[in-house]
């Protein structure tokens, strides 16, 4: 299934979580800041205009703790996570 966020809207899958065998996610933390970026929807600037985020689909990133709403698009599948775009705090492997 195929998924485009709306304006300024990501959606992340979690990183930090097992699976046991019967098919259900543990968070080994209490609330994993680190995810996956899933999809991306247009980063709409304060003035109108479209920007460019500093994360693709792919990246892995940290956010805001205790950000998003979460989703299950599939009962066997990892749950996913839509935060806000400015929920991102860094991208992992870039900057200094």
């Amino acid at each position: 299934m195929k998924i485009k966020p709306t304006a300024n809207n990501v959606l992340i899958r979690p990183l930090g979580n097992e699976k046991t065998k019967s098919g259900i996610y543990l968070a080994k933390e209490q609330k994993s800041q680190r995810a996956k970026v899933v999809a991306v929807g247009k980063y709409i600037l304060p003035d109108g205009t479209e920007g460019v985020p500093d994360f693709k689909v792919g990246d892995t990133i940290i956010h805001k703790k205790w950000e998003g709403q979460e989703i299950k698009l599939d009962i066997s599948k990892e749950p996913l996570v839509f935060i806000k775009h400015e929920a991102v705090l860094a991208v992992e492997g870039k900057g200094v």
